[in-house]
């Protein structure tokens, strides 16, 4: 699939990275000792980009 190359899960918080650790596990201006538990990556980045994000993820594939 073009484009999806080189794409891999997170190793802390399971979101897509482009190597070990995405970016938003990368920031350093983020708390660690905050936690959201978002339902897709799209509400992940809609609140990253938002500016609400201020902690780590993790992403939940449930039902």
């Amino acid at each position: 699939m073009a484009g999806l190359e080189g794409l891999g899960v997170c190793r802390l918080c399971g979101n897509l990275a482009e190597g070990e650790v995405c970016p938003i596990c990368q920031d350093e201006t983020r708390d660690p000792t905050l936690l959201a538990v978002v339902e897709t990556v799209a509400d992940l980045y809609a609140w990253s980009e938002a500016g609400s994000l201020r902690g780590g993820t993790t992403s939940w594939a449930g039902p």
